[in-house]
């Protein structure tokens, strides 16, 4: 049986650059600590806050098991995420599933802004009409539902898929049993649906040859042809539609002349096209979520403390994103993002320490066997010669000296034929010549009158400063090569490792090389403060605050128990209503900061919302005091 696809891209457009995220939150239910569906609303800057085992961290597992879908083939079962690594666990889907019940799906659902959305490689047949008809939806949403397989029980797959317009049903499509494929069950009652079937018969004249069907004509078009319409998953969501089409209907879409047409052949056209309308849909919000999703990076709450030599340590190992080690590599490589990270270490009003991050360059004990050999061959050579040229005019008694130096030269293993130059050029000595070398206790009456030429000659044959610079840039450009990556102490120059100072360096690098070094990622971090001191924590909110708000992009999920860092980006806020911001400083607004707070309940975990006025203040009180201790502690 034949299938039409619908294929509306015009190019691949994976590696376009991001602009405004379409996600503007995201909703989850059943899974983990979840049971009700709860909210997360999607801002540059959103903190998570909670108590201990709340279920604050399900909220980055959920996007963690998301993402491990969309890269890696569409694996929902999953134990231990990709980005995850070490830090995280999942178990499973039989673990993960909310009080472990199997027979309930987990459900993902979406908000997208649709002038967000990337309508710029979609054919123009297709383009046209959705985009003018998205310009009257504020809201679109993703709902997808996972579980367990209706025929193969123990497989884990996509099963259902819905999107709505400004909450009401544009299509639904379900599971078909043993299969990775979904099946158009309907379209819904959204208007853009009767808008879009409207539009479609606007552009017929009413005159025209064939007529025109009725509304209810393509209705019914469309509705027999939604029922032999289904769709691959490709990862997490579907993909292009197809269609199964009849034998005997096929020749209705591929009529060579214009006047061969009748109403029922324009009728089915007319429908083939509203499902490839659909199907665009449908690409352009799988192609949404999976590009926002896919750009996650997590943090977790271990972060990676390297061996001494990172030179020298496993790299890309399971745990190399998610406990920070990447971060090391990036200092290693890129002078920008290493020159931001030492600014921050040695400002007075941020970390205050004494360091700077440094790479040196190691080399073989053979190479430079090889290489210094040489070059010092070279060196006394070249010097020698200088000696002779300068040597003229002191007569037998230099002559017997120069007859020394080439003795002691070749005494060291420095072979005679390296010396030809200097037997040619002794010959040539009379009394009228200098001498270079100048000795404390000598028998050589050398006249006063040479000492200032013989120094200067000495000076500028031993610039030891020059010289070493020049070897080491010859020796370093080639064979083999090792860089690491140091910590010098400013004060006396002296190299360290960073297991050589406090552990809070290590545990916020990580933290300083994602805000500097990632672009238009979305961030997820665990325990951004852990080993920090309160103040630092507090700082620490203006390299979110930059990295989120400037050219960056970044959007940054932060889980955490930090109130100091909540008071850095309000007291930001505050400053910005009163146009009081420092020097340098990025405006922060209500609209570019989310707090949530994640409450256990016996039900299932529940996550509140706790907005911010322009002012930077909590617009409504803590559950049950959180935060409060500091004043039961005093009190």
């Amino acid at each position: 049986m034949p299938k039409k696809n619908y294929p509306p891209r015009k190019t691949d457009s994976s590696a376009k650059k991001k602009a405004n995220s379409p996600i503007t939150g995201f909703r989850i239910s059943n899974f983990k600590a979840f049971a009700d569906t709860q909210y997360i609303p999607i801002r540059p800057l959103t903190l998570i806050y909670g108590a201990n085992s709340s279920g604050k961290s399900s909220v980055l597992h959920s996007l963690l098991l998301a993402h491990h879908a969309i890269t890696n083939e569409g694996e929902l079962d999953v134990y231990r995420t990709e980005a995850g690594g070490d830090s995280v666990d999942l178990g499973g889907f039989g673990q993960y599933v909310h009080k472990r019940d199997r027979t309930k799906p987990i459900e993902w659902i979406f908000d997208l802004d649709p002038k967000h959305l990337n309508l710029q490689d979609i054919e123009p047949i297709y383009s046209n009409h959705l985009e003018s008809l998205l310009k009257t939806v504020n809201k679109l949403t993703a709902r997808i539902q996972i579980g367990s397989d209706r025929v193969e029980r123990r497989q884990i797959r996509v099963r259902s898929f819905i999107i709505e317009a400004d909450d009401r049903e544009v299509l639904r499509m379900s599971e078909i049993p043993g299969r990775n494929s979904l099946t158009l069950n309907n379209t819904g009652d959204a208007p853009i649906i009767n808008q879009l079937i409207d539009a479609m018969l606007g552009r017929i004249e009413s005159t025209s040859k064939p007529s025109p069907p009725s509304v209810q004509e393509l209705q019914k078009a469309i509705y027999e042809l939604v029922r032999k319409t289904t769709a691959q998953v490709s990862c997490l969501l579907p993909t292009q539609l197809e269609t199964r089409n009849h034998d005997d209907d096929d020749h209705s879409l591929t009529v060579n002349r214009k006047s061969d047409l009748t109403t029922g052949d324009l009728t089915l056209i007319l429908a083939s096209l509203f499902v490839g309308q659909l199907s665009t849909l449908i690409e352009i919000i799988n192609d949404a979520i999976e590009d926002e999703i896919g750009r996650l990076q997590y943090l977790g709450p271990f972060r990676t403390y390297p061996p001494r030599h990172f030179a020298f340590s496993g790299q890309q190992d399971p745990n190399w994103n998610a406990g920070g080690g990447y971060a090391w590599d990036v200092l290693l490589n890129n002078t920008e993002v290493r020159q931001k990270v030492n600014a921050w270490l040695g400002d007075s009003n941020r970390m205050k320490t004494p360091y700077e991050l440094r790479v040196r360059t190691l080399l073989s004990d053979s190479h430079l066997e090889h290489e210094l050999y040489s070059r010092l061959t070279k060196s006394l050579h070249d010097f020698t010669v200088e000696l002779v040229f300068h040597a003229a005019g002191f007569g037998e008694e230099i002559q017997k000296e120069i007859e020394r130096l080439i003795a002691d030269l070749e005494t060291t293993g420095i072979a005679n034929n390296q010396f030809w130059q200097i037997y040619i050029l002794k010959s040539a000595v009379d009394s009228n010549s200098y001498s270079l070398m100048r000795y404390a206790s000598s028998d050589l009456d050398y006249p006063n009158r040479s000492l200032p030429e013989i120094e200067h000659i000495v000076s500028m044959m031993t610039d030891i400063e020059s010289l070493s610079e020049i070897w080491v840039e010859d020796m370093t450009s080639k064979g083999d090569r090792i860089s690491d990556l140091v910590l010098i102490d400013k004060r006396t120059q002296t190299p360290l490792s960073h297991r050589d100072v406090g552990i809070g360096i290590s545990q916020v690098i990580p933290i300083l090389v994602s805000c500097y070094a990632l672009s238009d990622a979305l961030v997820a971090i665990e325990q951004p403060e852990i080993h920090l001191h309160p103040k630092l924590q507090a700082e620490l909110g203006d390299v979110f605050i930059e990295s989120a708000l400037g050219k960056q992009k970044n959007t940054f999920m932060l889980e955490t128990h930090s109130e100091h860092l909540l008071l850095g980006i309000m007291r930001r806020m505050r400053e910005t209503f009163n146009n009081e911001l420092p020097e340098g400083c990025l405006p922060v607004r209500p609209e570019d900061v989310s707090v949530l707070f994640v409450e256990a309940d016996s039900e299932g975990s529940i996550v509140r919302e706790m907005p911010l006025n322009k002012r930077g203040e909590l617009v409504k009180a803590w559950p049950g005091g959180f935060f409060e201790e500091e004043l039961d502690e005093i009190f």
